[in-house]
This record gives structure tokens, sequence and C-alpha cells, in this order.
């Protein structure tokens, strides 16, 4: 009778401790789910891709060996270290949300493994950088296409607002993506364009505003005009204007003048934006149009404000940099920057002062 009383009550011990660890494991995976909402919608896709190839349950904590996989099988896939670095940084921002720990201290292995790679590459890639007479170009290419009979408006004006937006605000790729029409208020001025910075973790000056102008001078060269009447052609389609993704997918059909079957509901998807640089190179001319990657707009806009002697405060703060760091590699390339060293040795010294002669010996 002992020993059944023993077996039943270790049996009873058992299950409840059974069920507390599942009670447990529930409260973990809910507050997982719970936290989920709190990670930046443009992170989310990033971590399903490492989830789908780790294989672990939802709501549990990866193992560190499966962050080091995941990373080495991007470099097979042929990934570089800056490249890298931005996933890095998606899934920390993931795991401090969800999981309250950082990926450097849950697996300290992965940020040297980016080192070793970031060695190995050498210089970091950067994208070409298009001037203000290049912008002034494509623009006014875009508006000739809307009254020609190219049979590309359509397809030409979705790309020439994503590169407009993109200058005026300096977005990132992420950014100009989830643009919705919410964001857009006009203004006497032009639209005025509110966006969260995708990279800001502090809510301190996280969100920016920019303003997309008029030109009444030169309508060729308006920017505001050509978001006008891009938003004009989607209302013609029978596009909801007010809610929504704002980039809608545009066909390259012979119809100018009449946009109502050249867009669909399909929102634009983001290899178009990675790839809209090199589509505008190429129409331009430009030699080596692969290396005009979707951050040529962000890098663009970036050295115009810098060679116009804007101060790197106001740099830092409307890219949303973490560090000046990155503000003084478009500084020290600025045009501004580069004349006023000229000068030293282009102007006469107004007074020059003598030399001071050695004392006398006594």
């Amino acid at each position: 009778r002992d020993s059944d009383s023993d077996s039943d009550s270790g049996s009873t011990h058992s299950s409840q401790s059974d069920s507390g660890s599942a009670s447990t494991h529930s409260s973990q995976s809910t507050h997982c789910e719970d936290a989920q909402d709190l990670v930046p919608e443009v992170y989310r896709p990033r971590w399903a891709d490492f989830h789908n190839f780790s294989k672990v349950k939802e709501g549990v904590l990866p193992p560190a060996k499966k962050f080091l996989r995941y990373f080495r099988h991007l470099r097979r896939e042929g990934k570089k270290a800056s490249t890298m670095w931005c996933i890095y940084s998606m899934l920390n921002a993931h795991l401090q949300v969800t999981h309250e720990t950082r990926l450097q201290h849950h697996c300290p292995l992965v940020p040297r493994l980016l080192k070793k790679y970031q060695s190995e590459d050498g210089l970091p890639k950067q994208s070409n950088i298009f001037t203000l007479e290049e912008i002034e170009k494509l623009v006014r290419h875009v508006h000739v296409s809307l009254s020609s009979d190219t049979g590309r408006s359509a397809y030409l004006l979705v790309r020439g607002v994503v590169a407009v937006l993109m200058i005026c605000g300096g977005l990132r790729v992420c950014e100009a993506t989830y643009l919705s029409f919410s964001v857009l208020v006009e203004t006497e001025n032009g639209y005025s364009v509110t966006v969260k910075r995708a990279k800001k973790r502090k809510q301190v000056h996280a969100l920016v505003k920019f303003l997309v102008p008029k030109n009444k001078d030169n309508p060729s060269l308006c920017f505001f005009s050509l978001v006008q009447t891009y938003i004009s052609a989607l209302k013609n389609c029978k596009i909801a204007v007010k809610k929504g993704r704002l980039f809608h997918r545009g066909l390259n059909k012979p119809a100018p003048g009449n946009f109502s079957q050249t867009f669909t509901k399909q929102y634009l998807g983001r290899g178009m934006f990675y790839s809209s640089g090199k589509f505008f190179a190429e129409l331009l001319g430009r030699p080596n149009a692969d290396k005009y990657t979707g951050h040529c707009w962000r890098r663009s806009a970036a050295q115009l404000q810098a060679d116009r002697g804007i101060c790197s405060q106001k740099l830092q703060r409307f890219f949303g940099w973490e560090s000046e760091e990155m503000v003084m590699t478009y500084m020290t390339q600025s045009a501004a920057q580069q004349h006023e060293f000229a000068e030293v040795f282009t102007s006469t010294p107004a007074t020059q002062v003598a030399p001071t002669s050695a004392p006398k010996q006594v």
C-alpha cells in the first residue's frame, strides 16, 4: 500500500510538473507572439526567413549554433559582409523584443564571423551617386513621356515617383516600400511627407518630415506635379488612394494619356526599388549601371545636401544616422569643403605675420 501510494504521489507530482512546464511554455509563446507586434514590420520577413531555415518552434529561443549556420548559409549564397551586418541588426532587434536578449550576448561568435567576412571583402561596396543635373534630366524625361507616344508612360511614371520621393526624403528601400497614402499631405508648397526611420531604435527623432516641392517656374522639373499626376492616374484606375501602400504596378502598355488599364492593384515588389537606380542609369546612358543600386537615391540626396553646405547636425538628424562618422563620409567628399580647402592655395592672405627674431644674447 505504501509503495502504491508513493507511486500515485509520484505520478501526481510528475503530471503537475508537466502541466506546469506546459503552461510556462504556452505563456512564453504567448509573450513572444504579443511582442512580435512591437518589432518593426520591415524586420519581420528577415526573421521569418531565419525561422524557416532554423526550423525552431515558435516562441523558443533558437540555439546559438543556428545563428552561426544561418550566416554561413548566407555567405555561401554570395552575401557581402555589409549586407550581413544589416541582417544581423534585424535579427538582433527581433531578439531584444521577443526574448529580451542581444545576439552578441547569445552568440558572441557571430560578430567575429562577420568581421572575418568583412576583412575578406576589403573596402565596403558603395552605390554610385546621381548628380543634380542627372536627376533633373530623368525627371524631365518622365514628364515628356507622359505626353509622348512612347507607350511606357505608366511604367516610367511610377518609377519616376519612386525616385523623386526617395531623393526628397533620403529614404532607404525598406522605408520607401511601405509608404502609404496617409503620409502624403498636400500643402501650398508641395506634398508634406512624414516617415519613420527604419533603423532608429530610439523614439527621439525617429519621425522625419520632408517636402516634395512645387516648381512653378519650370513645370518640366516639378516634383510635386509628378506625384500629383501619378495619384490622378490611380484614381482613374479605380484604385483607392486613401489607404494601403502608395506604389502600385504600372504596366508597359501603349496607351498614352489613358491610364485606365495601365495601373493594377498589385503593389510594387521590393526588387523594383532595388533596380530603379540601374533602370534610370541605363536610361541616361551612365557607365557601370549595375553600381546604381536602390541605395543610390539616399546617397545622392545626402551628397547633394552636403554639397549645399548643410551642417553635420542637420544631416545626421534628417537622415537618421546614429553616429557622426557616416555624416563625415559625405562632408569630406562635398564640393563645398573641397573649394574651401582649395582656397588656401589660391587666395593671398590679407596679413602676414612677421617671424619673431631670436632674443639677443648678453
